[in-house]
């Protein structure tokens, strides 16, 4: 009697701890596969080390911090009586454009920029041109007309990647001259976008602007550039874009003015998007599109179609050094900038945090711990239920091949009963014989008996 409680006690103990092993397994095995399927990232940092002469420029574009020029906005009679600004109300909307406006109010490029690395990069042409270190170009902004030079190579000057740019900026044509509220100097504004336009104008909150710095009038800027670079992985919880060149703040700047544009009926003279609208002529439509606010609503296309960028290259601005008030710049409403280009640049790149073999790993280590299964073992089980379906099914193919041929339901006579249906369709009543065998002797007389 006592045996059989010890089985019974320690049936129930092992059972018990089985199952509370497996309950813990599978709480593993959920918070395991769980935190597999939330794509975990690792980020590797690291350097990239270049020489003088072997990681080109980023592109560099310059932005008067006067949006209009004062003598061209009175010349069109759109100067307001203050001439503090311009007055939309007067300008002739039936006449002309106001994207040549736009133009032709942006200052000049050759005015804006005296010297770049002395003659090397010095703009040619009032709107860009070509020069023996890059090309300046012409682009359209909220802000007004923005310049950009794009290295066609590394800038060295005087033994050092570095730009050197002398900036003007002529506090007579800012329109905001002699307002009362207009109490900053008048200052040249520099940005960092690499390859691709930048974004000089805060229009979207959910858009950056690019680094920038302004450079007032007087004084001497020396600022140093940084880089990082971006290697991030296409997840199904955060797609990115593959590619180089993509920008999601750029992508973002650009949907929302084509989405603006639609709902007002007309794009603006900064938006070359959508193509299929008219430019804004008149000023209901343009002012709208200046100052009425829009409602981004909850489901947002900009917000599905602007991915992040797999690759990507951000930059950055340290000031190093200033000097201000410089009485010789000053007087000729000048300044001096510096841009140094660093010789080592930042990688950063995403590894999978989690990968599929440590999710094997660890599932293999809990059933192990948890259960005492490990890949011989399971082997084993595999085997072992192999060996014993195979056993069943040929023995049950045996037993088939060893039934006797006469049934029962085949005899003409049965002991104790009618006729079976062999009698009822004219059958001779002799049992079957199987192939291969003899009748007995005893059971041959009894049925030539009965025949008889």
């Amino acid at each position: 009697m006592a045996r059989r409680v010890g089985k019974v006690v320690r049936l129930l103990f092992y059972g018990s701890l089985l199952m509370f092993c497996s309950i813990v397994f599978g709480i593993q095995v959920w918070m395991l596969v769980r935190h597999y399927l939330n794509e975990p990232v690792a980020l590797e940092l690291g350097e990239e080390l270049s020489g003088v002469t072997d990681a080109p420029f980023p592109a560099i574009t310059v932005c008067d911090s006067n949006r209009q020029s004062r003598s061209v906005a009175r010349a069109w009679g759109v100067l307001n009586p203050k001439g503090t600004g311009v007055s939309w109300r007067r300008f002739p909307w039936h006449r002309r454009p106001v994207a040549e406006f736009w133009e032709e109010a942006a200052p000049r490029l050759t005015s804006l920029v005296q010297q770049c690395n002395r003659r090397e990069c010095r703009p040619t042409g009032a709107r860009g041109g070509s020069t023996r270190q890059g090309r300046w170009t012409a682009g359209r902004y909220r802000r007004g007309l923005c310049y950009t030079f794009q290295p066609s190579g590394p800038l060295v000057f005087n033994g050092r990647r570095r730009l050197a740019l002398v900036l003007h900026s002529d506090p007579a044509e800012h329109t905001a001259h002699g307002h009362s509220n207009y109490l900053r100097r008048p200052a040249v504004d520099v940005f960092v976008a690499g390859d691709q336009p930048p974004i000089v104008d805060k229009d979207f909150e959910d858009a950056e602007r690019s680094p920038h710095l302004s450079v007032d009038v007087g004084s001497v800027v020396s600022a140093r550039l940084g880089a990082s670079r971006w290697h991030r992985l296409p997840l199904r919880r955060r797609p990115c874009q593959p590619g180089a060149g993509h920008s999601r703040s750029r992508c973002l700047v650009s949907c929302r003015w084509e989405e603006r544009s639609r709902v007002v009926g007309c794009r603006p003279p900064w938006s070359a998007a959508p193509p299929s609208l008219p430019l804004c002529a008149n000023q209901t439509e343009f002012l709208d599109m200046l100052y009425k606010d829009f409602r981004v609503p909850s489901d947002d296309p900009c917000m599905r179609r602007c991915l992040m960028a797999c690759n990507s290259t951000t930059y950055e601005l340290r000031v190093t050094s200033l000097l201000a008030n410089r009485s010789g710049l000053l007087a000729g409403h000048r300044a001096v900038l510096e841009l140094h280009w660093p010789y080592a640049i930042q990688l950063n790149a995403e590894r999978p945090g989690y990968s599929l073999s440590d999710l094997i790993s660890d599932l293999g280590g809990s059933l192990s711990l948890l259960l005492g299964v490990s890949v011989v073992s399971a082997v084993q089980l595999a085997e072992l239920g192999v060996r014993r379906g195979l056993g069943l099914c040929l023995r049950h193919y045996r037993r088939r091949r060893r039934r006797p041929a006469v049934r029962a339901a085949d005899c003409p006579l049965r002991p104790g009963g009618p006729p079976g249906p062999g009698a009822a369709h004219g059958t001779s009543g002799l049992p079957a014989v199987s192939r291969g065998t003899e009748p007995a002797p005893a059971a041959a007389a009894a049925v030539s008996s009965r025949a008889a």
